[in-house]
């Protein structure tokens, strides 16, 4: 079935590359964009159910702090009442809905990277803009697509805005870190999906302003 999974995105490719004139490279583009573009109404019920879980938890930390300094020698009755607590508070500890669209969504963005490794192994590639080789890493891709992964986390809202200066950075340093070592054709696929996640984070920030 995995195969299979592959194949198919791996025919979407072609077909997509045989309409774009044979440009493999805006092909890869193009069908990443709109494959995350397919998944955005699951990705956005996912992270929209994150945030309210994180919001909620942020409104009963100085609960939380008690409950840890008034346990801290007895670590098993304090899982007991943080676990009471949470469910006073309808806070899941495990958000089956969350999970599993977590779940859906792993094979398909595995197969997708897939599906792009077979059309570069085949000997599909060429340039791109100013890129001359896709199969190979380029710096200037990899910086405008964690500039834009860095656009995408400082749209997204948090619920806690000192926690979020430190981590909100993170994705984009991982990302010029993975694609300086990756092909461009990886980084055309990554800037794809980061586009509909900055797309995904301006919908949760309007969301999140209408909702005060």
């Amino acid at each position: 079935m995995w195969s299979e999974l592959v194949s198919m995105f791996e025919a979407i490719l072609f077909t997509a590359t045989q309409a774009l004139g044979g440009q493999t490279a805006w092909a890869i583009l193009a069908v990443s964009f709109m494959f995350r573009l397919a998944l955005l109404p699951l990705t956005y019920s996912i992270a929209r159910r994150s945030l309210e879980k994180a919001r909620l938890i942020a409104s009963i930390q100085p609960q939380i702090a008690r409950l840890r300094e008034k346990y801290k020698a007895d670590p098993q009755t304090h899982a007991v009442r943080l676990k009471e607590l949470y469910a006073r508070n309808e806070i899941s500890m495990m958000d089956g809905k969350t999970f599993g669209g977590l779940i859906i969504q792993m094979p398909l963005l595995g197969a997708m990277y897939s599906a792009i490794r077979r059309v570069l192994g085949a000997g599909a590639g060429g340039q791109f803009l100013w890129i001359a080789d896709i199969t190979r890493p380029n710096l200037g891709l990899a910086l405008v697509v964690a500039s834009l992964s860095a656009l995408a986390a400082v749209a997204q809202p948090m619920a806690n805005p000192e926690m979020g200066k430190i981590v909100r950075w993170l994705p984009a340093v991982a990302t010029l870190l993975m694609l300086t070592r990756l092909g461009a054709a990886y980084g055309l696929y990554w800037g794809g999906s980061t586009a509909v996640a900055a797309l995904q984070s301006a919908m949760l920030r309007r969301s999140s302003k209408g909702a005060k």
